[in-house]
Formats: structure tokens, C-alpha cells, sequence
């Protein structure tokens, strides 16, 4: 995975321009949900009980070689090695986070969201909750209006907990919100100093009473930009094969298969077989298919 972030972010960032940065974006981003949804399977397989069980015996045995720096090595050498479980899933999420702070585009924000949401919903140990968190928390500092939500999830989230009579994983997780909270702000502080600039972000200045703004705002917003990225103009709805033109305007691979003139049916530039690039978009459209359903069910209620 990072080979593949690495080549794409200088393909797009080259002057030769291989390919678009939003090309680039979505690409990686295709690449995120399918190594997640495997990860997601492979949790699903297991007792949430057991990887939990088995985080805390891997915790408990960093912190008791911790206590004798001196010996410390030692004891890693002397015993098997030292693997958190779900690692590839927690540096899948730091991918994503890597990948917010680069880029520009509202829809990678939103697909970072959903990814970081269903990691939460889907964690089976506190270790990937923690990175679920400290991702949501960093796009709200992105963006705190388009985010505003945030702080709703977890609400929902506990409450979920709550319901299913879990009051042991839903304490920890309210004492790790509350600590990843904390260490967010003190690592933007550290940020701040370091800069000079006194800046944060682009939201607002955050406080450990005052977190986040509750706001009753929909986050159909968001699933409208990503759907907009993945939909083809001619059909008007989003799919899971697309094609993008050099100038930048997509098509469903269907679609342009029937196109009678090779003309893009936006701007009317000829479309040249070279100049096509083919963006598979299969996970992202399987696991948001539903979500997308019930946005048009939402707006022809409206209507």
C-alpha cells in the first residue's frame, strides 16, 4: 500500500502530469476500502471478545517489559515476538489520515469519514477504535462544518453499546475517547508552537469542555459529493466501473461502449482509446450502495 500511494502521489504531482490528482485520490482510495472490507471480513470471522482479550495480553506485556527499561530488550529478544492483532487494518487508517492531510478534495474527506466510521462500528479491539477516533477527530479539524456530525457518532456509538448491555467495552470506550480528545489537542497545541502561525486547522479553536459543535446536520452533504464523483452524466447514477477521459470528465465503462461518435458527451472533446484511463470504483460503490439508496429514497420524500 504505501508503494502504491507513493507512485501514484508522484505521477499526479509530477510536471508531466501522468495522472490528474483526483484521479490519483480515487484510485488510492479504491485500494483503502478494498484492503479494509477484507479486514472487516476477517473481524467479522472472529469473537469481538477474543481480539479484544488478545489486544489487552499484548498491551499488558509491553507495559510490564516497559517497567524495567533496563532489561527491556532482553525481554523482547527473549520471548516471541510482540504483534498487536489487526496492524494491517491500523495502518490502513493512518494511510487515510496521511492522505486527508494532502489533499483538497471534499470527496476524499467523505470517503475517509465513511471508512473511519464503519472501522469504528466494525472494531474489534480498542486499538482500531483508537485510530477510528483519531482520524474522525482529525477531519473535523478539517473541516468542522462539513463534520459537524462527528460528535452525534459518537453519541449513536455509545449509545449502541449501551443497548447491548456492554457497560464494561462501553466505559473503555468513553475513557479512550476522552484520552484521544486530549491527546489531539495537545498534539495541535505542539503543532501550533511549532509553526508559530497559532492556527489549528480550518475549524474552530477546540477546547477539552467544548469539543465539537452539535449540530443536527445531515451528513447526506457528503454522500452527495462522493456520489457526484462516481456517477456517470450520461445515466446520472453512480457506478462501479468509470472511465476518465483526458479532459477529465467520466463515463460509465457501459456507457462508453455505446457512445455511436467517440466524443465526450460533456465538452465534446474526441475521446482518443490512449487517453482513457479505467477507474474501477467496486468497493467504494459495495459498501456505500446502500447508503446512496436511501439518500434518493431521502430526496424523493422531500419531493
Amino acid at each position: 500500500m504505501l508503494i502504491i500511494q507513493h507512485n501514484l502521489f508522484i505521477w499526479s504531482g509530477s510536471s508531466e502530469k501522468i495522472i490528474s490528482k483526483k484521479f490519483g485520490e480515487l484510485v488510492l482510495m479504491e485500494y483503502i476500502w478494498s484492503f479494509l472490507e477484507r479486514e472487516w471480513v476477517d473481524a467479522a470471522d472472529k469473537s469481538i471478545l477474543d481480539s479484544q482479550t488478545k489486544f489487552d495480553e499484548v498491551s499488558n506485556k509491553v507495559a510490564k517489559a516497559l517497567k524495567n527499561t533496563g532489561g527491556f530488550l532482553n525481554e523482547l529478544a527473549g520471548n516471541e515476538p510482540i504483534a498487536l492483532p489487526h496492524t494491517l487494518w491500523f495502518g490502513i487508517l493512518d494511510l487515510a489520515q496521511n492522505l486527508i492531510q494532502r489533499s483538497s478534495l471534499i470527496a476524499t474527506y467523505g470517503l475517509c469519514y465513511y471508512l473511519a466510521i464503519e472501522s469504528l462500528n466494525r472494531a474489534p479491539s480498542s486499538f482500531i477504535q483508537f485510530k477510528s477516533i483519531e482520524l474522525l477527530l482529525h477531519l473535523y479539524n478539517i473541516d468542522n462544518k462539513v463534520f459537524s456530525m462527528i460528535e452525534i457518532d459518537f453519541d449513536q456509538y455509545t449509545q449502541k453499546l449501551s443497548e447491548n448491555n456492554l457497560e464494561d467495552s462501553l466505559e473503555k470506550f468513553r475513557n479512550l475517547l476522552t484520552f484521544v480528545k486530549e491527546k489531539y489537542l495537545e498534539d495541535l497545541k505542539i503543532l501550533s508552537n511549532n509553526t508559530g502561525k497559532g492556527k489549528e486547522g480550518k475549524g474552530k479553536n477546540l477546547n477539552q469542555n467544548s469539543y465539537l459543535k452539535k449540530e443536527q446536520i445531515s451528513n447526506s452533504n457528503i454522500l452527495d459529493v462522493i456520489a457526484d464523483e462516481i456517477t456517470c452524466p450520461i445515466s446520472s447514477e453512480p457506478t462501479d466501473q468509470l472511465c476518465i477521459l483526458k479532459c477529465q470528465h467520466m463515463l460509465a465503462l457501459s456507457n462508453l461502449k455505446k457512445l455511436k461518435q467517440k466524443i465526450c458527451p460533456n465538452c465534446r472533446e474526441k475521446i482518443e482509446d490512449n487517453d482513457i484511463r479505467y477507474l474501477p470504483q467496486n468497493s467504494i460503490y459495495k459498501n456505500l450502495y446502500t447508503k446512496f439508496l436511501n439518500l434518493d429514497i431521502f430526496y424523493l420524500q422531500l419531493n
